[in-house]
């Protein structure tokens, strides 16, 4: 999706940038607020300067419901909640969806690494210097490594695979690759 950003222009022109998957568009906002409206509330009631800390929030009690399930279905014990540790170990390399609108978009896949920490999905974006559009080129993702433990190795076990989005990318005003032969019909002679 490419979304209009004026004010990007001024400040980021002919430049990359690395951000959050859904960062230039409203996959993650438009889930939120349909969930907040189904509630009674409305947009207004909340800061919306900081709607991505609502979502991340929402995401980190959903893990938590997710793995205390699962801690109950495995032990039968009601009280298991109380031992973080097992609980931690059920948060481990798991991936589920986030919040989803009544439409069914989701705000994206949260995959938690080998040592429960969230592993990021990001995006490279690119500000065109005779455009107001940002225009995605690749998609970062993570993939667990398998027959890894974080615990021993002190890292999440996960490798980012970059995928790109837009093919025959180039930072020129069109966006298009130089051709093969100028037309001024230069060969390198």
């Amino acid at each position: 999706m490419v979304r209009r950003f004026p004010y990007f222009q001024e400040h980021y022109f002919k430049q990359i940038l690395i951000d959050d998957v859904s960062g230039f568009d409203d996959t993650l906002v438009t889930p939120f607020r349909e969930r907040v409206e189904a509630n009674g509330m409305t947009v207004d009631d909340l800061d919306l300067k900081n709607i991505y800390g609502y979502i991340h929030l929402y995401d980190a009690l959903r893990l938590y419901a997710i793995a205390v399930r699962a801690a109950m279905n495995l032990t039968g014990n009601e009280s298991i909640y109380e031992d973080g540790r097992f609980v931690w170990n059920q948060m481990r390399r798991i991936t589920f969806s986030g919040l989803v609108s009544a439409a069914g978009v989701s705000s994206g896949t949260v995959m938690m690494d080998d040592i429960a920490e969230r592993a990021p999905i990001y995006a490279t974006f690119y500000v065109s210097a005779n455009s107001d559009t940002v225009k995605k080129i690749n998609e970062i993702e993570p993939k667990l490594i398998e027959k890894c433990d974080g615990l021993k190795t002190k890292t999440g076990c996960f490798d980012l695979q970059i995928t790109d989005v837009m093919t025959g990318f180039w930072p020129s005003p069109d966006g298009t690759l130089p051709k093969q032969e100028p037309a001024c019909g230069y060969r390198n002679e």
